[in-house]
């Protein structure tokens, strides 16, 4: 098979699941011939195994993914992160904190992943998913932006306000170059938790 068609199949699949078509997604799956690790050379087929587990997992079709994850000849980190989101963007932490101490490898996409959703999932109690966040963020060996930023936002969106502030400052003192978003957050903070009268102090 060519590289031509291989972006072929890759196009397509990755379309039908994007748009919650799986049955078509796996149809079409189903007919890459050589899905072995001879196929792999040149990771030209990684983004349709990727594209389908992310499809059954934006479904909730979390066995369907998991089983197809397991069957990847050659895993990549897009693999990994795909199995990993999927837990995360439906809110199954308890399922993506087990699958993220398995992982081969992480990297910053791998710990926002996690820090986001600790910090934005409604559902959990803020006595419970704060301090997870807080130890996902301390066991990033480099902190980006964003994950301080969403760690400020999980401290402001449960009215720890003294805290998203405390935070920002260290995020100062770090040398961090804060951007726009971390200005809305902690501006947002003040006006979330009442401690506006911090932001000036």
């Amino acid at each position: 098979m060519t590289q031509k068609s291989t972006v072929t199949y890759n196009t397509m699949i990755s379309a039908f699941a994007r748009n919650g078509r799986i049955s078509d997604a796996f149809q079409l799956f189903e007919k890459i011939p050589r899905k072995n690790m001879v196929s792999w050379q040149g990771n030209y087929y990684v983004a349709c195994w990727n594209a389908m587990i992310s499809g059954y997992a934006k479904k909730r079709k979390f066995d369907d993914a998991k089983k197809l994850f397991d069957a990847i000849p050659a895993k990549n980190i897009v693999s990994w992160n795909s199995m990993l989101s999927g837990y995360t963007k439906n809110g199954e932490m308890s399922l993506a904190m087990k699958f993220f101490e398995e992982m081969e490898e992480h990297n910053m996409f791998s710990w926002n992943l996690m820090l986001d959703e600790f910090v934005e999932v409604d559902d959990l109690d803020s006595t419970w998913k704060i301090p997870n966040a807080e130890l996902v963020f301390k066991d990033i060996s480099q902190v980006d932006v964003v994950s301080w930023n969403s760690l400020i936002a999980g401290y402001a969106f449960n009215g720890c306000g003294k805290e998203a502030i405390k935070l920002f400052e260290e995020t100062v003192m770090e040398g961090v170059a804060a951007d726009q978003v971390t200005f809305i957050e902690i501006r947002s903070t003040g006006q979330i938790s009442g401690t506006e009268n911090l932001l000036y102090e």
